[in-house]
């Protein structure tokens, strides 16, 4: 048997990207999970498949350290979100260069190639311009998902901050 299961961010910012999640109730049920079935003959292996888009990407180091620290032996893989489309990382083209830099100072513990993963895919799309009407696009749902929920995402993921640069409001 293959096991997968998902995680998009640590703690709040888990919370924020998938609406509903509670974090600790998904932490200790999977710790659970993972305790009682790692190892067991019938579970080839598990995976943790993280749905990467522009709001996460500059904290896939976080996953990776949860993992290392949680799940020892459990292989990190991305699926990248493409839809709805202003979550899509090629939207940012050129403005992914910075990112790139960013990621590669992160610390992946053991999943090295990961990191690398996640720098290739932002380095195949840095050679594009900028959409910025869907990066406005999804500075504009951000707020009012941020007025409906009460929270500011530049709270929870000031790294993001850099995503925004130079984009009129």
């Amino acid at each position: 048997m293959f096991v997968r299961f998902s995680i998009d961010g640590i703690g709040a910012r888990g919370e924020y990207i998938r609406d509903n999640l509670n974090w600790d109730s998904f932490e200790k049920n999977f710790k659970e999970y993972y305790e009682t079935y790692w190892g067991h003959p019938q579970i080839n292996r598990m995976r943790c498949n993280v749905a990467l888009s522009i709001l996460n990407v500059l904290y896939v180091d976080e996953i990776c350290q949860w993992l290392h620290e949680n799940t020892p032996g459990v292989i990190p893989h991305y699926n990248f979100v493409s839809m709805p489309g202003k979550f899509y990382m090629m939207n940012w083209g050129s403005m992914l260069k910075p990112m790139q830099k960013l990621i590669s100072m992160q610390d992946f513990k053991q999943y090295t190639v990961y990191q690398k993963h996640v720098i290739d895919l932002c380095n195949s799309y840095s050679n594009l311009e900028p959409n910025v009407t869907e990066i406005t696009e999804l500075k504009n749902t951000l707020d009012l998902y941020d007025q409906k929920k009460g929270v500011n995402h530049f709270d929870l993921f000031p790294r993001n901050t850099l995503l925004f640069e130079g984009i009129e409001q």
